[in-house]
């Protein structure tokens, strides 16, 4: 069997994928990443087989505790592997060894750390990029059957005829079994990361949110082995957002609280008593100030607990084991909201616009986050019209999907995604692509990109379709109303800014 040893950034800085193992159900691997209540982060990872262990597993397995010791982690042998964690001071910390996967990304995201009064607050959004061969083994037990010159010669043509449908039929009962085989034992084997909170997560694209929201769950399984009949493996996006509160700070507000209280009641106490001697007044006066000081630290523990985090560069997370002099793009400006806002009031949108892309003269491209999930809005400003497209995590991080030649320049793959527009007329050139559902049209589009020589992100050539489908082998059919063409246009013209506002303003989206 083949290993493979994969290191991801933060969520995986010490994660390791055994892709044979997990292929054959014999592995489990857990790691998982606990904060602690003062910043520090421990990282721990547990492997353990299901099977008993050949000489070439132990090998490897001896390998890579080895590594770990090297690494500084504590290992420890278990029945069927082992466990090893290592405890960092910090998220700072753990990025000075984490060397380029901590390096920020404008394709996708970056770790960010707001230190506070009261509270650090983390935004995380690390990537596990799927594995270009993913695919599950098949059978081809049919290569096996000899052909009529390999058998004997005494064999006549029909009689082998006769055996070769015979043999075909069994070789694909014997492929069906094995490939069932081996799906039942990737879905028996586990693969993921879970993270552990001191407190309940602010928000997450988390596979499974338990106790309470301090623990996140992401199955990373995807990313490694593809069970879709596709070749590579799924991005997994992995977004947190939380907030680690100062137990010193805390204890001192309160003690502060506390001492507060008990000097308003004594002086009430006070007041009552010497209310008919006249000598009152100092202790109305401690009282007033006990009461205002009160209302002024509960005003500010509220301000700080709910005013949103607005982070600037000087919060980025950047490995410090990093060559000098390396360069990291600022963090964009956040577009403004308003005149999306007010189409989805026009339009009677439900649902909250989250980001915008740049506005031209053409229209722009906003991102919703409605009941069913995310989903984009096109905004055509010649027609006054909009078409909304189901979200893809492909097309938000369409910069992450590129072939590079040896000149260093990049062929980004095609935009697909599907176009629904309300109220479509039926006189439209284009009125038999894709499928009608009442008065909704529904198109399937396929647009082709290129970067010019700023790399900013162009159409290059028409949109194209196909009829009568939304799930089309070829886009064949060149699209016709200029209405739809220009839509198209829009939303391959304007998805780069969109996914830049996207990363401005930390949206969480769904992880794969």
């Amino acid at each position: 069997m083949m290993y493979k040893h994969v290191m991801r950034r933060a969520a995986a800085a010490c994660l390791f994928v055994v892709s044979g193992l997990f292929l054959s159900g014999c592995a489990d691997l857990h790691a998982d990443m606990t904060f602690k209540d003062d910043g520090s982060i421990v990282l721990r990872k547990d492997l353990s087989f299901q099977i008993p262990m050949q000489a070439d597993m132990a090998a490897s397995l001896n390998q890579w505790k080895q590594e770990d010791r090297q690494n500084g982690f504590t290992v420890e042998d278990t029945a069927n592997g082992y466990r090893s964690s290592k405890t960092y001071a910090g998220i700072q910390d753990i990025a000075d060894t984490g060397g380029e996967f901590w390096t920020p990304d404008p394709e996708y995201g970056e770790i960010r750390l707001h230190k506070g009064l009261l509270y650090d607050y983390y935004s995380i959004h690390t990537r596990i990029k799927g594995q270009e061969n993913a695919a599950l083994p098949q059978a081809h037990y049919e290569d096996n059957i000899p052909n009529f010159f390999q058998v004997p010669s005494s064999v006549d043509v029909w009689s082998y005829l006769e055996y070769r449908k015979q043999a075909e039929r069994e070789a694909a009962q014997l492929n069906e079994i094995h490939n069932q085989a081996v799906v039942a034992a990737v879905n028996s084997a586990s693969l993921d990361f879970t993270m552990h909170l001191p407190m309940a997560v602010d928000a997450t694209n988390a596979d499974q949110v338990l106790d309470d929201g301090k623990t996140l769950v992401w199955d990373l399984k995807p990313a490694f082995i593809n069970t879709q009949g596709a070749s590579a493996g799924q991005d997994i996006h992995m977004q947190a957002q939380f907030r680690i509160f100062h137990q010193t700070t805390a204890i001192l507000l309160g003690v502060v609280c506390a001492a507060l209280v008990i000097a308003a009641i004594v002086c009430a106490v006070l007041v009552k008593r010497k209310q008919p001697t006249g000598q009152s007044k100092p202790y109305l006066i401690g009282l007033a100030v006990s009461i205002v000081c009160l209302v002024g630290l509960g005003g500010l523990v509220q301000s700080a607990t709910a005013t949103q985090v607005t982070f600037s560069d000087s919060d980025r997370i950047i490995s410090k084991a990093l060559p000098e002099g390396s360069a990291y793009q600022t963090l964009p400006s956040p577009n403004s909201l308003d005149t999306a806002k007010a189409m989805a009031k026009d339009h009677t949108l439900h649902g909250e616009v989250v980001a915008v892309s740049e506005e031209d003269d053409d229209g722009y491209l906003a991102l919703f986050q409605t009941t069913a999930g995310p989903c984009f809005v096109i905004a055509d400003k010649a027609s006054d019209s909009i078409a909304v497209v189901p979200f893809k995590q492909s097309l938000i991080h369409f910069r992450t999907q590129y072939t590079q030649f040896s000149n260093g320049k990049k062929s980004y793959y095609p935009l697909t995604f599907i176009m629904a527009r309300q109220n479509d007329t039926k006189d439209s050139p284009d009125v038999k692509l894709g499928i009608w559902q009442n008065d909704m049209h529904q198109i399937p589009t396929y647009v082709l990109i290129e970067p010019d020589e700023n790399d900013v992100i162009h159409v290059d050539g028409n949109p194209s379709s196909a009829w009568n489908t939304l799930t089309p082998s070829h886009y064949q059919v060149p699209m016709k109303d200029e209405i739809n063409i220009r839509m198209a246009k829009i939303f391959a013209n304007h998805i780069d800014s969109l996914s830049k506002d996207v990363r401005a303003r930390d949206v969480i989206l769904p992880n794969k």
